[in-house]
């Protein structure tokens, strides 16, 4: 270990034992040199990538939650994007502007299965385990420029493998509710930012001209727009009934200001989550608990995260576990895993149980 990151972490943890009210978050890895931007995590492992330095960005890292053990999963092109469900990891490996690949990984070891080649957009995939059974999504258009964008489903054998028994399926392309789109103009329609749990899976389309959120149930083949609107609707997330995104009026690359909002599929309700007005972001469920990111005050240029304990309809204090800049986030059963950032070059690998969360990390 280097001086520097002795220094901070011995450093980290006098703050910690000196300090009356701060039962901080684990820290589980300190990066130098790169950053970790994108994180998946089941209860047995948490994935991250990191970018910055080219030797670091050919692997995604994995830790196994029971040991503390790191490893890596390297690629033939530059991974990203990871998604964990069930002791594999689902991720796309390319360059924004060169063919992406889809990839499926054993966590425990093995060749990657590579499930699409040569897609020409970004992919956001989304990965469900059930017994032995493999769901994957993710989107792909028909050129560099997003025409045909589309969701894809991939689907395993009942033995896991997929071998000489896996399905491929095309979920959403072009208009899904609309009737009035002439052909010439169905690949102007974007399907994208596809997630899955069990046999729901949830996207964004722009059939309506600005994007809004749908959802699909794999048994029946019957979509639902969640929440009709002239509002930018946009990169959902998914875990039982409950379906959050992020809510604004120009897009989330525009706007100044945006909601999260909820959508429960047992009652049809839409609900506003954030508490106060502000900048919200990257919205994430898991059970009963939405997670978001937030810029407002008091620190409106600070990311900050913000998670919503649904069931009981209020934040909680949990922002006060990772003080500083957090730019990725993902929940387990047993808390959340953070990636803060200190600087261009160097972030560490947070961890915060859910009793932590729930006091503010209070003593």
């Amino acid at each position: 270990m280097n001086k520097f990151l002795m220094f901070g972490l011995a450093a980290l943890a006098v703050v910690a034992l000196n300090s009356a009210q701060a039962a901080p978050a684990s820290i589980l890895h300190q990066t130098q040199g790169s950053v970790i931007v994108r994180l998946g995590a089941d209860d047995a492992h948490v994935v991250w990538q990191e970018v910055g330095n080219q030797a670091s960005e050919k692997y995604l890292y994995t830790l196994n939650a029971a040991t503390g053990k790191r490893s890596e999963v390297k690629a033939s092109k530059r991974p990203f994007a990871p998604a964990v469900a069930g002791d594999f990891v689902l991720y796309g490996a390319g360059h924004l502007n060169q063919k992406i690949d889809v990839l499926l990984t054993r966590l425990d070891g093995g060749r990657p299965r590579l499930l699409h080649t040569r897609i020409p957009w970004i992919v956001e995939p989304g990965l469900a385990v059930a017994g032995k059974r493999i769901r994957a999504v993710w989107e792909r258009a028909d050129d560099d420029t997003g025409s045909g964008l589309s969701i894809f489903l991939w689907e395993s054998g009942e033995n896991g493998d997929g071998r000489g028994r896996e399905k491929y399926r095309v979920l959403a392309s072009g208009p899904i509710l609309r009737t009035d789109v002439p052909p010439e103009y169905r690949r102007m329609v974007h399907n994208e930012y596809p997630k899955i749990d069990g046999d729901t899976v949830v996207f964004q389309s722009n059939e309506y001209s600005s994007p809004n959120i749908y959802r699909l149930d794999l048994n029946t083949d019957r979509f639902t727009r969640l929440s009709p609107s002239a509002l930018f609707q946009e990169r959902p997330a998914l875990s039982g009934p409950y379906t959050v995104w992020e809510e604004s009026e120009n897009g989330y690359a525009q706007s100044q200001t945006s909601t999260i909002m909820l959508h429960d599929s047992r009652t049809g309700v839409v609900k506003l989550l954030n508490a106060e007005p502000g900048f919200h972001y990257q919205a994430r469920v898991y059970g009963s608990y939405a997670l978001y990111g937030a810029k407002r005050a008091p620190l409106e240029h600070t990311p900050s995260i913000r998670i919503y304990a649904i069931d009981r309809g209020f934040e909680l204090p949990a922002q006060k576990c990772f003080p500083g800049p957090v730019y990725d986030w993902v929940a387990v059963s047993k808390g959340v895993y953070v990636a803060q950032r200190f600087s261009n070059t160097s972030s560490r690998l947070l961890f915060a149980t859910w009793r932590q969360l729930e006091s503010g990390c209070r003593n």
